[in-house]
C-alpha cells in the first residue's frame, strides 16, 4: 500500500496537472487570450470554487 500524499505532494501533482491540461488547451487554440499561467490560475481557481 502506498503512504498517503503530503500536503506538498498534493500541491505540485495538482499544479503539474493543471499546467499539462492548459499547455493542451492552448495547443487545441482556446484561450488565445490567456497566458499558460494565467490559464493555470483560473483552472485552480475553478477547481476549488465551493
Amino acid at each position: 500500500m502506498r503512504p498517503e500524499m503530503t500536503n506538498e505532494q498534493k500541491m505540485y501533482f495538482l499544479w503539474g496537472y493543471s499546467r499539462r491540461s492548459a499547455e493542451l488547451l492552448k495547443e487545441e487554440g482556446l484561450f488565445k487570450d490567456l497566458t499558460i499561467d494565467e490559464l493555470i490560475q483560473k483552472l485552480l481557481e475553478g477547481a476549488t470554487k465551493k
